[in-house]
């Protein structure tokens, strides 16, 4: 979560500035009204998304055979050292989260009275269509203001025939491009985002945008310049609005007023524009998670083929080492459902690792009399198995699951610290009902990390000769 914050915060800055260097004085006002609230759209969701590439091609031995004790002991629990895990909640863990919330219930709070407050004022009042919008009479004087469709003015005002037309073309132009809708966009994100300190320049960017558009209509409509800029400074002294509002009266600046005669080259523009694009596609690449998935390609050669070329097969002395060492390790007996269970008792790699090549060694004769368990031939090394998150957030069910890692035992609470490139493989066993665990979870998970993962495959690689 603090990596996401990071870079939300990091790419919003970046385009935000890029905003203001090279693109808020060109005359290109439709573009720049998408680019801001794509691009803030950009910064918060380009962090959350993973992008795979692809290495080199690793080389994979085609007989690099394993496969865990845990999946074929199937009567008996894995005993793993478990570590004691604190009963007492630790409440500053919830702290962050509690913060969060408050400080987002504050500014829903707000947000749902300045709304209220907007939406009240049309109430009892005087309401006239006017191309294509709705003018509410207000009994006092106040500043002409827009909010959606409707457009709040002074009934006196009206009545008297004193609203220039210029102010009334500057509100319609916010009614008719719906720049309503861009503010309440933004007042939402800064409510669940209210960690990002550059969402507040973000609204301020665009609603600065909207008057831009707004005066842009006058202007293609007047073609008086001078004479609207003399009507914006006498109206910049009359009474403020509403922050849900696009109001005539909003920053009234010297950017706002010098881009009334400002005109703008088609090449430069669409070159910005250009870049624009490329450098977004580059910080895709640059602020999205990568992963790096490995090419596996399998080569045959002396270490992973295991052609028997010998036909008598194996010695008589390597055939019964190897009936003597497995007879030793395998047991039977009856369960309280009445079922016949088989358990292997537990060797050591080095010994699995033997035992396969004799087997592997042996002559199709001696194959057939020899004694079959599950783990020889060694199974193939699974490959890179990752969890998803909805499973790891299913696994912190205590009542349901236990969980392992790297053959220790952990919390199910500790998975919130995880993400699912955390680790390179993970298992599921249901544990039989006489496993000393049964009842208090009913599914076993297992899980490795990358290191630990590399560790098992490289101590469980077949050897190619008899050993002596």
């Amino acid at each position: 979560m603090t990596s996401y914050i990071i870079k939300s915060i990091l790419c919003s800055g970046i385009l935000l500035l890029i905003y203001h260097l090279f693109l808020e004085k060109e005359k290109m006002h439709r573009f720049n009204r998408f680019y801001l609230i794509g691009s803030l759209l950009f910064a918060l969701v380009i962090p959350m998304l993973t992008i795979e590439l692809e290495s080199e091609p690793i080389r994979e031995s085609s007989s690099a055979y394993n496969i865990p004790l845990q999946n074929f002991i199937t009567d008996m629990p894995i005993v793993h050292k478990e570590t004691r895990v604190a009963k007492n909640i630790d409440l500053f863990e919830y702290l962050p989260v509690g913060i969060y919330a408050l400080v987002a219930c504050l500014l829903l709070f707000r947000f749902s009275n300045n709304l209220t407050s907007v939406l009240l004022r049309r109430k009892n009042k005087r309401i006239i269509p006017y191309q294509g919008a709705k003018l509410v009479l207000l009994p006092e004087n106040t500043i002409t203001y827009t909010f959606l469709d409707h457009i709040f003015i002074g009934e006196k005002d009206f009545d008297q025939k004193l609203i220039e037309k210029e102010i009334l073309t500057h509100e319609l132009a916010h009614v008719h491009q719906r720049h309503s809708l861009d503010v309440l966009f933004i007042e939402l994100v800064q409510i669940l985002f209210w960690y990002n300190p550059l969402i507040f320049f973000y609204k301020k960017a665009i609603q600065l945008n909207h008057e831009f558009l707004a005066d842009d209509a006058v202007l293609s409509k007047y073609h008086n310049p001078k004479s609207y800029q003399l009507l914006l400074l006498d109206k910049a002294l009359h009474t403020r609005q509403t922050s849900l509002t696009s109001s005539f009266n909003y920053s009234i600046t010297k950017k706002r007023l010098a881009m009334m005669n400002k005109t703008t080259n088609f090449l430069i523009s669409r070159v910005k524009q250009t870049g624009i694009v490329i450098l977004v596609t580059c910080m895709t690449f640059l602020f999205s998670t990568r992963e790096i998935v490995a090419q596996k390609e399998k080569v045959k050669n002396a270490a992973n083929t295991f052609t028997v070329t010998r036909v008598e097969g194996v010695t008589t002395k390597q055939f019964d080492e190897y009936e003597a060492t497995l007879k030793k390790m395998i047991t039977t007996r009856i369960g309280r459902d009445g079922k016949k269970y088989t358990h292997y008792s537990m060797m050591d790699n080095a010994m699995v690792k033997k035992l396969d090549i004799i087997f592997r060694s042996m002559s199709e004769e001696q194959k057939t009399k020899a004694t079959k368990v599950p783990f020889i031939p060694m199974l193939p090394i699974p490959e890179v198995t990752r969890p998803t998150q909805a499973q790891l957030d299913e696994w912190q069910n205590s009542k349901k699951f236990g969980v392992w890692l790297d053959e220790r035992r952990i919390s199910n609470a500790e998975l919130k610290k995880y993400k699912p490139s955390d680790f390179d493989y993970y298992f599921i066993s249901k544990l039989e009902k006489n496993a000393i665990n049964y009842g208090k979870h009913y599914f076993q998970i297992g899980l490795s990390t990358p290191e630990n993962f590399k560790a098992w495959q490289e101590t469980r690689t077949p050897l190619t000769a008899i050993p002596d």
